[in-house]
């Protein structure tokens, strides 16, 4: 499965729920190898943005990965559904360091659903609405039933591309759900790594920090380790 592809799902999936946007993340998990690079690490794997149905829904999932907490990032390491009525609340309150990303993001709600394959977590399904809104039990099932849908899908994909690896058709590659940016937060990983000796966990925390510091995204100082505009050593 391509980035546009599950940009499309994830567009058609908003159609069809009482949504107004979502996202879908996946970690790299061997069951979710299509989104083989990092783009943040934590306790539940490397994370990386596979699909949004638009802006909004990406600016959510980015500003999670900045950050490193939220309500997808909450639903993939707990792998339970995390329900948000009043998600400018919860930022205020339980996620600040969301706030300066998401201030003036139209997001009401937001709802997460886990990606559950076996007894892993490989991502999350992340729908938001404009509104604040409490999520019934019925809109949770629907959400429910698509993660589990997507999570199919996923997996499917993952073995399909674990044989175009051992063959040299031309297939689609595990980079093709990377965006430049993505890329860019998993080259810098690997150059804060080696310029501080730090894991990779930490070097990711390195620079979320820096981030967060400078009231960016992790991408755009990613961006600036790769281009040589900042050292690594500096972090």
């Amino acid at each position: 499965m391509t980035a546009d592809l599950l940009d499309r799902v994830c567009a058609q999936l908003t159609d069809r729920l009482p949504v107004h946007g979502i996202a879908l993340t996946l970690t790299t998990s061997p069951a979710a190898r299509a989104a083989a690079a990092p783009a943040a690490t934590g306790g539940a794997g490397t994370v990386v943005v596979a699909g949004a149905s638009d802006r909004t829904a990406w600016w959510l999932e980015m500003a999670q990965l900045t950050a490193g907490v939220g309500p997808g990032s909450q639903a993939t390491t707990s792998g339970r559904t995390v329900a948000v009525g009043d998600f400018p609340a919860a930022v205020l309150y339980q996620w600040p360091s969301l706030g300066e990303q998401l201030s003036e993001a139209p997001i009401g709600a937001v709802a997460a659903v886990p990606l559950r394959a076996g007894s892993r977590t490989i991502g999350s399904l992340d729908a938001y609405r404009r509104d604040r809104h409490r999520w019934s039990p019925a809109e949770l099932r629907d959400l429910a039933d698509a993660a589990r849908v997507l999570t199919l899908s996923v997996t499917a994909a993952s073995v399909r591309d674990l044989n175009d690896d051992s063959s040299s058709d031309g297939g689609p590659s595990s980079g093709d759900l990377l965006s430049p940016g993505q890329t860019a937060v998993a080259q810098a990983t690997g150059m804060i790594m080696a310029a501080l000796t730090l894991t990779s966990d930490d070097a990711v925390s390195r620079l979320r920090a820096s981030a967060f510091q400078q009231g960016r995204l992790i991408t755009e100082v990613a961006a600036d380790i790769t281009t040589g505009r900042l050292p690594p050593a500096l972090l």
